[in-house]
């Protein structure tokens, strides 16, 4: 290691515990001991260094954040709250068709997001048509509207 670290230009006091270097006066990027660690370990290759994982700490985990990241914490998630709130309130429910075509993967994503919403006991009762021809749509729009409870009028 001091043949690499001599070979970026710093020249090595030995003191017999630690080290003291010399940064060379061309290296403006070398500000404090955490650049040089992050130099010697790009020149060895990250791959090489080890990964060791630290202890966990006694008592267990707990997170340490300073009074003013604990109020910007709380501030974002109260706003991210109402911001949701509010989408929720003013979304409706729009029963027009369009004669412009819907990619594939828009319809996709409109079901997984759809497939996700609330509902009692997570039992997701629905069911979710999509119909691509546009001489099927009124026989599955009369379909839909006969059912009850996920099952359809003949089921009952």
């Amino acid at each position: 290691m001091k043949k690499t670290i001599k070979a970026l230009g710093f020249s090595i006091e030995d003191t017999g515990e630690t080290w003291l270097l010399k940064v060379p006066s061309w290296r403006f990027d070398m500000e404090q001991s955490a650049d040089i660690v992050e130099e010697i370990a790009r020149l060895e290759g990250y791959d090489a260094l080890p990964t060791l994982s630290l202890p966990a700490p006694q008592g267990g985990k707990r997170v340490v954040t300073t009074p003013i990241q604990h109020r910007i914490r709380t501030a974002r998630r109260t706003l991210a709250a109402r911001g949701f709130l509010e989408t929720m309130r003013a979304r409706r429910t729009v029963r027009d068709f369009s004669d412009r075509p819907v990619p594939r993967e828009v319809i996709e994503d409109c079901l997984l997001a759809a497939g996700t919403a609330p509902n009692g006991a997570n039992r997701q009762p629905w069911k979710f048509v999509v119909v691509g021809d546009d001489d099927k749509l009124p026989s599955a729009v009369a379909r839909g509207s006969q059912t009850r409870g996920g099952k359809s009028n003949d089921e009952l």
